[in-house]
């Protein structure tokens, strides 16, 4: 396994994070704020003491293109998966493909109490900041503390009963965190959030690194929000490709890139590496 050395720029990362979660809502920086820290401080726990070999991001940089196609397909996938399930089981009546359970989607993802600011600092936030926040936390950090705690030391393959059963359960409590701390009361929403966790969780586990489940939630929030926003492809008077989509989408992988790849001279220390 490669030895990336994230943690040289996990704190500044961190502060942009919090700097802009604060300045967008009290409420929701708060949240994320605390979720955000308690993240470093269990990260940087597991490497000081070392109680476990964390989960890396990526196991080698010559696969980001390949795991963002991957992230792309399994967000297809998904989309899809949702239709057949909540339609089969009676979770939702029938439905009119994409543009339904994106609708579903962006009551999930982009829920918030109060949204300031405008509209690019929302998509900012919820398609990208809170993504990496998430994931981090639910699918890597928090997820490998309670199998410590458990007492697990390997779950083995993605396909196995064990892993299963972890998945469905950081799955469920990724949902109920939705539940609790954004008040998302729609049944529909909360099954697509757990199905949502537990399919990050099994790709993590599958592919030994996070980068992909990292991309779909990047992928899957960005749009969710673009919808609720009715911001570039989503905008009803301008279907289409349209100049304000192309400009917003290419932003939001510039922004991503460097906020999950960038390399910052100035508080590189020796380096922990992973």
């Amino acid at each position: 396994m490669a030895k990336l050395l994230e943690a040289d720029d996990y704190i500044a990362n961190l502060v942009i994070i919090l700097f802009l979660l604060i300045n967008f809502n009290l409420e929701i920086g708060t949240i994320y704020g605390f979720m955000a820290m308690i993240d470093i401080i269990a990260y940087f726990m597991a490497l000081r003491t070392g109680a476990f070999s964390l989960i890396p991001i990526e196991q080698k940089k010559g696969g980001r293109w390949t795991s963002l196609i991957w992230a792309m397909g399994l967000y297809v996938v998904f989309i899809y998966a949702i239709g057949v399930i909540t339609t089969n089981l009676g979770v939702v009546g029938a439905t009119s493909g994409f543009e339904e359970i994106s609708k579903l989607i962006a009551g999930t993802f982009s829920a918030t109490p109060i949204l300031f600011g405008s509209k690019y600092l929302k998509l900012a936030v919820w398609g990208i900041l809170i993504p990496i926040v998430e994931t981090k936390f639910f699918f890597r950090t928090l997820m490998q503390w309670g199998l410590h705690a458990a007492g697990m030391k390997k779950l083995g393959g993605a396909f196995t009963w064990r892993s299963f059963m972890v998945a469905n359960f950081f799955g469920a409590l990724f949902a109920v965190f939705h539940l609790v701390a954004k008040g998302i009361q729609n049944n529909s929403s909360l099954f697509i959030t757990y199905v949502f966790g537990t399919l990050s969780v099994m790709m993590v586990i599958y592919f030994k690194q996070v980068i992909e489940a990292l991309f779909l939630h990047i992928i899957t929030n960005t749009i969710a929000t673009m919808q609720a926003l009715s911001i570039g492809f989503f905008k009803t008077s301008v279907p289409g490709i349209n100049q304000e989509g192309v400009i917003v989408l290419l932003s939001v992988i510039l922004i991503s890139w460097l906020l999950l790849f960038q390399e910052i001279p100035f508080v590189k220390p020796n380096g922990v590496g992973i």
